[in-house]
C-alpha cells in the first residue's frame, strides 16, 4: 500500500511538474516600459475641448489654482451629465450631479510649487458612473494661467513626489490600475522647476513597487500562473529611468 501511494505521489508530482513547465512563462511582458518623446504623447480630444471652453483666470496663486481647478472639472462633469441625459440614464445623471453639487469642497491641493501643482478630485471609472474615485491630476503654470497637464492620458492614479533620481528637485509618480493592470507614470523635474513627462511603466501580474529616493526604487512582478516566474525592473540613476534587469 506505501509503495502504491509512493507511486502516486509521484506521478501527481510528475503531471504538476510537467503542467507548471508548460505554463511556467507567460505571452506577454510582465513590465512594459515606453519612454516619452513627443512622437508618443497622445492627447484627450474631450479634454482639449472642454479646456477651450473653460473660462482660465491669471495668477500663480493657490486661490488661481483652485478657480481654474474649479472651471475645468465643472465643465467635464457637466459633460457627463449631458452625455448621459441624450442616453436618458437616470442613475448616471444623479451620479453626475452630485458630483457637481459637491465639486467646490471636492477638490484638494495634494502639492503646490511655482511650476506645477497635483489635485485631488473626483474622478469616473471605466465606463458608468457607479464607481466614482478621488484621484490626482497634475496642473502647471502656462503663461501665467494655471492649466491641467494633458499630455499623459493615465488619469486614475494617485500620486507620490520624491526626489526619485537624487538630483535634488523634486518628481512625480502616479500609480494605478484596474483589472490586473497596474501603469506608473513618471514624471522628472529639473532646476527649472519645470516637469517632464519621461516614463510610462504598465505591470500585469502580482506587483510589488517599491518608489523611493535616491534611485532606490524597485519593481518586480510575479506570473499570474506561476509565482516562480518573475520580471523585475529597477531605477538606473546613470540612465535616469527605469530599466528591466
Amino acid at each position: 500500500m506505501k509503495k502504491l501511494i509512493t507511486l502516486l505521489a509521484i506521478l501527481i508530482s510528475l503531471s504538476c511538474k510537467k503542467k507548471s513547465e508548460n505554463e511556467s512563462q507567460p505571452g506577454y511582458d510582465l513590465i512594459k516600459i515606453s519612454d516619452i518623446s513627443p512622437k508618443f504623447i497622445n492627447r484627450d480630444n474631450e479634454e482639449i475641448e472642454i479646456l477651450k471652453n473653460t473660462t482660465l483666470v491669471e495668477g500663480n496663486s493657490t486661490e488661481s489654482l483652485l478657480q481654474n481647478a474649479f472651471n475645468f472639472y465643472l465643465n467635464y462633469w457637466q459633460f457627463r451629465k449631458d452625455y448621459y441625459v441624450k442616453r436618458e440614464s437616470q442613475y448616471n445623471i444623479d451620479s453626475a450631479s452630485a458630483v457637481i453639487d459637491n465639486l467646490k469642497n471636492d477638490i484638494t491641493i495634494v502639492f503646490y510649487s511655482d511650476k506645477f501643482a497635483i489635485l485631488n478630485k473626483p474622478s469616473q471609472g471605466m465606463d458608468e458612473l457607479s464607481d466614482i474615485s478621488k484621484t490626482d491630476d497634475i496642473w502647471i503654470l502656462d503663461g501665467n494661467f494655471w492649466k491641467p497637464y494633458l499630455d499623459y492620458k493615465a488619469k486614475f492614479q494617485k500620486s507620490k513626489t520624491l526626489d526619485i533620481n537624487n538630483d535634488g528637485f523634486i518628481d512625480i509618480i502616479l500609480q494605478g490600475g484596474c483589472c490586473d493592470t497596474e501603469s506608473l507614470s513618471m514624471f522628472l523635474s529639473d532646476k527649472d522647476g519645470n516637469i517632464k513627462y519621461a516614463q510610462e511603466i504598465v505591470l500585469i501580474g502580482n506587483t510589488k513597487v517599491e518608489i523611493k529616493e535616491k534611485c532606490q526604487s524597485k519593481i518586480e512582478v510575479t506570473f499570474y500562473q506561476n509565482e516562480d516566474y518573475k520580471e523585475n525592473a529597477e531605477f538606473n540613476c546613470k540612465l535616469n529611468k527605469f530599466v528591466l534587469k
